[in-house]
């Protein structure tokens, strides 16, 4: 998709705009027919946790990923060395196309938010195109790097240094052994399908019983993290993606039955799903890192778990 005009030009690591050419596979046709009028799209934004949600949220997530992709060089070893006038930038990019409020905590919850995306590019790059399935193939032209850029790149994935780092990345991924199955919408579209589900068999209840379509229903909660979780695991088949799901899912149903005969008690942050996870809760699964957000994470706000409401 096409980026405003207002990145720098110039040779350096970030990125030489004259080499790029507009991603085809990204472009989001329906998303730049809108900027196009002029308005800018509505987000729906938290403003102490910065998380994004309504309608456009995972428009918006695909947005800041082309961000990532197309303003940083892979050549940038980290977001910490990405200067602040492309950070800039990027945030500027973003008002100019979304209504959004620019605050201090939402930019860095957003931009933190782009870093994710930045350092996935460069693993999936890394992982699939130097080690994995298209070795020896070029993604130049899907992702539109600059050829110099990859090559350079590959050179510094080959490199003796390189290697004590990829094997502490594998170590961390092997221990991702619950995924999940959301959709992109990520727990959020979870809550919102089981709240209009739940909330169409209720009107639905309540009409066979006599009431008028127009019945008041009762607000609805949505359900507590612990079932977020097991639901976020579970097949269609009904078996949980993994063994160790599996066995965390056992621990939920144990003691959610120990809750309901006051044996277990939750307490603050030590909540079924924290109980269930027995510490694990920063080790197991990526997502649940978001657990610790409020701490200062940066992980993607699409993905992240509801937090705890103290």
């Amino acid at each position: 998709m096409d980026t405003p005009s207002s990145s720098p030009p110039g040779n350096s690591p970030t990125r030489q705009a004259k080499s790029r050419k507009t991603r085809g596979p990204t472009q989001m046709r329906g998303l730049a027919r809108r900027f196009k009028t002029g308005k800018r799209i509505p987000l729906n934004v938290d403003p102490i946790l910065g998380r994004v949600s309504g309608p456009n949220k995972v428009s918006f997530s695909s947005y800041l990923g082309t961000l990532a992709r197309d303003k940083i060089s892979i050549l940038v070893p980290s977001w910490d060395k990405v200067p602040a006038s492309t950070k800039n930038m990027i945030w500027q990019d973003i008002l100019e196309y979304f209504d959004i409020a620019n605050t201090p905590i939402i930019r860095n919850k957003i931009l933190s938010s782009v870093a994710v995306k930045f350092r996935q590019h460069k693993s999936y790059l890394t992982r699939e195109w130097i080690y994995g399935k298209y070795k020896g193939k070029c993604p130049c032209e899907k992702y539109n790097i600059d050829l110099q850029e990859w090559e350079k790149f590959k050179e510094s994935r080959s490199d003796p240094s390189w290697e004590p780092i990829r094997k502490k990345a594998q170590t961390i991924q092997k221990l991702n052994d619950a995924p999940h199955v959301l959709s992109r919408g990520g727990y959020d579209r979870l809550v919102d399908n089981i709240m209009a589900s739940e909330l169409k068999r209720q009107k639905e209840g309540a009409t066979q019983a006599g009431a008028g379509e127009d019945v008041a229903i009762n607000p609805l909660h949505p359900p507590p993290r612990h079932k977020l979780w097991k639901m976020a695991r579970t097949k269609q088949s009904g078996r949980m993606t993994s063994e160790l799901a599996s066995q965390i899912g056992e621990k939920i149903d144990l003691l959610e039955k120990q809750a309901a005969q006051g044996s277990f008690v939750p307490q603050g942050r030590h909540d079924i799903l924290n109980a269930a996870l027995g510490g694990q809760s920063t080790l197991v699964v990526f997502e649940e890192l978001g657990l610790v957000l409020l701490l200062g994470s940066t992980l993607d706000p699409v993905h992240m778990i509801p937090p705890l409401s103290d």
